[in-house]
C-alpha cells in the first residue's frame, strides 16, 4: 500500500488571535479526501497545522515518522496563507525531496497558475478533490495507465508551460461517500470532538453573492447527503465521541425545507433516546420561517447564524443578497419568538456602500450586539480569488491595492471605492469594537445624526425581543 500525507496548511495569525480556540474545527475536506483514498487501498495521514502546533524541527520529524517514502505530499492552500504553504512545501521537501507536491482548496482552484509557476508544486487538483485526486494517485503509481490529459479538474506543469484540463463534474450523490474520516485527525482533536463535534451536510450554492466564491468552487446547485445519512453519522459519532456540541457548518442548513425538518426530527428523537446535546446550524433570512424556527425549538437548537451582511436593502440588491432588510428583522424576531439564540454576521465596504450605509450597518449590529439572545460580527469586503468582486473590479468601480496574499483574511481592506477609503474601513471596524454606541449614533464619518434610525431598530427588535 502506498503512502498519502495530507497537510492542512496553518495560519499564524489564527492562532495568535485565538481563532483556534474558538473554530476547533477538524480539516473536513481532509478528512473526506481521508476516507476516499483510504476506499481504493491508500495508507493516509492527516497533518492539521491549524490544531497542531509545531516548530520546523517538529514538523520535519513529525512527517518522517509517517512514512519513509510517501506517494505524494498534498496540502490545502488558503489566499491568506498562501506564504505559509510555500513555507511548508519547502519543509517537506528537505525530508523528501522526490516526493510529489498536489496542492488544492480554494485558492489553488482559482489561482493554479500562479502557484505552480512560483513555488515547487508539482500538480493542482481544481475544485472538489476526491476523484481528480485519487486518479492522479494513479497515474503517480503508473503512469502508463492513466495520462495526466484525461484526469479533469488538474493543472500541472508541462516543461515551461502550464496545462490545465477541464473542470470536473461535481459529484451528485453524496451519500455515495464514505463518511468522513473522523477518526484519522491528529490526536489533539480527540478532547476537542468529545465536546464539539462538526458535520457538513451539503456542498454547491446557488447564491450569487459578489463577494464569495462558493458557487465557483462547489457549484450553482445544492447538493444534499440525506438525512438518513445525516442521522447515522450523527448516532454513530455520539457514541464514539459522546460530544456535547453539534455545530452543522454548511452555509444554509435550512436551505431544502423538507429534508431540514426531518433532520431536526431526528435530532429530537436521537437526544430523546439517547444524550441531550446541543446544537447550532446556519441559515438564510429568506428561507427562514416559523415552521423552521419551530422545529429548532421542538428540538432544542441553541442557536442559528444569518449572514445579513447589510442594513441597506438597495445594498444587499446590488451585492446579489437576494434578499431585504425586512427579511432579516422577520428572521431575527421569529427565531428569537421561539427562544432561539441568533448570531449575525455583517460586512462593510461593498463596492455600493456609501459612508452613511456603513455607518447604518454598525448601528444595527451594535444593537444586535447588545441583546441578550443574539450577537454580532463585522468583516471586510474582500476580493477573494474567483469572486465576481474580484474578476469584475474595474467594472463595480473599486480599485485593488497592492497587498500581500496575507491581508485577504476580512480583518482588513483590501480595495477603496469613489465613496470610501481603506483607512475609513479601518476607523469603521474600530468603531464598531470599542467606540460606545452614542458616537455611532452621531455618525462619526458623515456628521448625519441617526438617532431616529436607532430608535427604530429597537422599537422593531426591543418589542418583540425577550429581555428575560
Amino acid at each position: 500500500m502506498h503512502d498519502i500525507i495530507l497537510i492542512e496548511t496553518g495560519n499564524s495569525k489564527d492562532a495568535s488571535a485565538g481563532l483556534t480556540d474558538r473554530y476547533p474545527y477538524p480539516a473536513i475536506g481532509l478528512l473526506s479526501l481521508s476516507s476516499f483514498l483510504k476506499l481504493h487501498g491508500y495508507n493516509v495521514f492527516i497533518v492539521d497545522l491549524r490544531m497542531e502546533l509545531f516548530s520546523r524541527d517538529e514538523f520535519q520529524k513529525h512527517i518522517s515518522t509517517l512514512s519513509k517514502c510517501p506517494l505524494a505530499v498534498g496540502l490545502t492552500s488558503y489566499t491568506e496563507s498562501v506564504q505559509e504553504t510555500h513555507e511548508i512545501i519547502g519543509y517537506v521537501k528537505e525530508v523528501f525531496d522526490e516526493v510529489s507536491i498536489i496542492v488544492g482548496g480554494p485558492h489553488a482552484s482559482f489561482m493554479g497558475p500562479e502557484l505552480l509557476t512560483n513555488c515547487s508544486i508539482d500538480f493542482v487538483v481544481r475544485g472538489e478533490g476526491e476523484s481528480t485526486l485519487l486518479l492522479l494517485l494513479e497515474h503517480l503509481r503508473s503512469p502508463s495507465s492513466i495520462s495526466l490529459e484525461s484526469i479533469d479538474g488538474l493543472s500541472y506543469m508541462d516543461g515551461k508551460s502550464i496545462k490545465s484540463t477541464p473542470d470536473r463534474r461535481f459529484i451528485t450523490s453524496l451519500d455515495a461517500l464514505p463518511v468522513p474520516d473522523y477518526e484519522n485527525s491528529p490526536g489533539v482533536l480527540e478532547e476537542v470532538y468529545k465536546s464539539k463535534f462538526v458535520l457538513v451536510s451539503s456542498r454547491g450554492c446557488p447564491g450569487k453573492c459578489v463577494f464569495c466564491a462558493s458557487r465557483a468552487l462547489s457549484g450553482s446547485q445544492y447538493r444534499f447527503y440525506s438525512d438518513q445519512w445525516i442521522k447515522a453519522v450523527i448516532v454513530y459519532y455520539l457514541n464514539f465521541y459522546q460530544f456535547d456540541t453539534l455545530n452543522f457548518l454548511d452555509d444554509t442548513l435550512t436551505a431544502d425545507t423538507n429534508r431540514f425538518l426531518k433532520v431536526a426530527a431526528h435530532i429530537k428523537h436521537i437526544r430523546e433516546k439517547s444524550k441531550r446535546f446541543t446544537w447550532v446550524c446556519k441559515s438564510r433570512t429568506d428561507v427562514f420561517s416559523e415552521e423552521i424556527a419551530t422545529a429548532l425549538e421542538d428540538s432544542e437548537c441553541y442557536s442559528v447564524h444569518f449572514g445579513i451582511e447589510s442594513s441597506d436593502s438597495e445594498v444587499l440588491g446590488k451585492i446579489g443578497k437576494g434578499v431585504t432588510i425586512e427579511k432579516a428583522f422577520d428572521a431575527i424576531i421569529i427565531a428569537n419568538s421561539h427562544s432561539i439564540g441568533v448570531e449575525c454576521s455583517f460586512i462593510i465596504g461593498h463596492y455600493c456602500d456609501t459612508l452613511e450605509t456603513i455607518e447604518r450597518t454598525l448601528i444595527l449590529a451594535r444593537v444586535l450586539k447588545e441583546r441578550i439572545f443574539s450577537s454580532s460580527s463585522i468583516g471586510i469586503s474582500t476580493p477573494f480569488p474567483g469572486t465576481p468582486l474580484r474578476l469584475h473590479s474595474k467594472g463595480l468601480g473599486i480599485e485593488i491595492n497592492d497587498h500581500p496574499w496575507s491581508c485577504y483574511d476580512l480583518t482588513q481592506p483590501i480595495y477603496n471605492t469613489s465613496e470610501f477609503s481603506e483607512n475609513d474601513l479601518r476607523k469603521a471596524s474600530y468603531f464598531f469594537r470599542l467606540a460606545p454606541t452614542s458616537e455611532l449614533i452621531q455618525g462619526p464619518f458623515t456628521g448625519i445624526c441617526h438617532e431616529n434610525y436607532y430608535r427604530e431598530i429597537n422599537r422593531r427588535l426591543g418589542m418583540n425581543f425577550n429581555e428575560a
